[in-house]
């Protein structure tokens, strides 16, 4: 077993979240920028720090079935399902599209969009940075079903949010991958090093 090291911690003060078509592949997370988004991906922007990126899971729990003769002969356990939650704070079509289905249509004498009555999920790729300094980690989710959360509330005191809403799908087998330094494979030298 590796030695403790204080290389593989990381307090995730900053970070930005991208979106790209489902199965893409991740971007390379020691260069990634919320401000220049690699060719494929879009940055989500600003998001909230209240109510910043949150994982849950639901499920997995174990159910054991005994027999008359002896206890816990066989234990089956419940799908376990994973989602996403997110406040986006940018007002833009590129994040009302990923709240109201992709379908928004702008409506060019107002000035405004016009959000259908049907609302579906938006299926993407997401790819979450999270920054300390010049340590960097990285999640990448290969598909994910996104739709608009909580409803949004108007807060005198508070930034506007979309609440955005995913269920992390299984892509090819895998449902995330997690990317950090300390994981590097011996010898990688990340692009532009």
């Amino acid at each position: 077993m590796p030695a403790p090291s204080a290389s593989n911690i990381i307090i995730p003060g900053r970070g930005a979240i991208f979106t790209g078509t489902v199965g893409q592949a991740p971007p390379d997370y020691h260069i990634l920028d919320p401000y220049n988004a690699p060719t494929g991906w879009d940055s989500l922007g600003h998001t909230s720090v209240e109510n910043n990126v949150s994982l849950s899971k639901d499920g997995g729990e174990a159910t054991q079935f005994d027999s008359w003769w002896d206890v816990a002969i066989a234990i089956q356990r419940s799908p376990l399902n994973w989602s996403l939650t997110v406040g986006a704070l940018e007002l833009r079509k590129a994040n009302l599209d990923l709240a109201f289905g992709g379908k928004l249509e702008t409506e060019s004498t107002t000035g405004s969009y016009v959000v259908p009555s049907d609302i579906k999920a938006v299926d993407k790729a997401l790819f979450v940075l999270a920054v300390q300094g010049d340590k960097r980690m990285g999640l990448y989710l290969p598909a994910v079903s996104i739709t608009l959360g909580d409803a949004p509330s108007f807060d005198r005191e508070a930034l506007f949010e979309l609440p955005l809403a995913g269920s992390i799908l299984s892509h090819e087998s895998r449902v995330m991958q997690w990317f950090h330094p300390s994981l590097d494979k011996a010898g990688y030298v990340p692009a532009g090093a």
